[in-house]
Formats: C-alpha cells, structure tokens, sequence
C-alpha cells in the first residue's frame, strides 16, 4: 500500500523543473518561491533534504501559500518520505493549526496516515486512525481536513453512528464525504440514510 501510495504522488510530478515559475511570476513572489523557482527536480530535493524537520514543514507550508497541489507534489513527497521523523502528536497539532494552509493541512493527514500504514504476519495492511477519528469531534478543525479524513481514514462498521450522524447534521463537504464513506463500509446503511434525506 505505501508502495501504491508513493507511486500515486509521483506520477503528478512535473518532468524537468519544478514547475513552480508561473506562480513566481507574480508581482508578490514569495521568498520560498523564489528559492525554488529555477531549480530542476533533483536539486530541489537536496535543498529539502538538507533541512530538519521543522524547517521542512515550515518551508512547505509556506509554499503552499502560493502554488497549487500539483506543483507542491516534489515538496509534499519529501515530508512523507521523512514521516518517520514526526511524532503523531506533531501531525496532529499541525492538522489543528488554522494558521496553516488547507492543503498543508490535507498533506497532515496523508503523511499520518502513511506513517501509521502497517503490515500484519498475514499480509494484511493496516492503518492507525482512532486519533484522527477524535480530530472529526473537534470544532476548531477545518472541514477540508475532516473530509480528507473521513474519505482517506480506517473506518469499519463501528463508525457507521457517527458517519450518518455526520451525514445528517453536518454541512454539504462532509456530509457528502460521510456519505461515500458509508456507502464503501455498508451500502445498505447509504441507501437507508439517502432515502431518510429524501423523505425530508
């Protein structure tokens, strides 16, 4: 599954440079921007691994600023690449911060979930998600990132009250996702919620 994980993200990386320099182009470049903007791919990538991971985080969020999801890919891999050097703890706080970007928050949560990925003597993989679970009853969280981890977190059947409580008294972005992760853990549950709706 990392394996699968890490060649998704890397099919999005841009061939050559970085890919970054019509954002640069902007009147307000930012100083991260303006590190990176001539660089090719690998140089990149030994600039970044010459940071510690304060820094790393420090320096991709503040990229994230200013481009999109597809040009912050080489970044992102990076982080998740390093994700043993972060304490769960540190993640979430991280998810928690609304001084952070919505993207840097979404990159959180797949890099905790990349690092919580294990796998059992059967071959089984598994992923640690109680922890997010607690950050969905949080209000101070953003609903982007509650989304990501509704649709991206472990969730079985014991999860079903709090998706279709979700499903009923939340607003459209994680009701919607509550809805499709219901429908991949119990169909029949989905279509009992969609009908409920319908009848209101």
């Amino acid at each position: 599954m990392k394996k699968k994980l890490m060649i998704g993200l890397s099919i999005l990386i841009a061939t050559g440079s970085i890919g970054i320099a019509s954002a640069a182009a902007a009147s307000s470049e930012s100083k991260a921007i303006s590190k990176y903007r001539n660089m090719q791919e690998q140089e990149v990538k030994e600039a970044l691994k010459k940071l510690d991971k304060k820094e790393l985080l420090q320096e991709v969020n503040d990229l994230s600023k200013d481009v999109n999801q597809t040009e912050l890919t080489t970044f992102a891999l990076e982080i998740i690449e390093r994700s043993n050097e972060f304490e769960y703890g540190e993640l979430l706080n991280e998810m928690r911060n609304d001084d952070n970007t919505e993207s840097f928050g979404q990159l959180m949560v797949d890099t905790y979930i990349y690092k919580s990925i294990s796998k059992d003597e059967k071959g089984n993989f598994h992923k640690k998600s109680e922890d997010l679970k607690e950050l969905l009853k949080d209000s101070s969280v953003d609903e982007s990132i509650k989304s990501k981890i509704i649709m991206d977190s472990a969730m079985d059947n014991s999860d079903i009250p709090l998706l279709e409580e979700f499903i009923v008294n939340s607003d459209d972005e994680i009701s919607v996702s509550s809805f499709k992760k219901l429908s991949i853990i119990d169909a029949n549950a989905a279509k009992d919620q969609a009908e409920n709706v319908l009848k209101k």
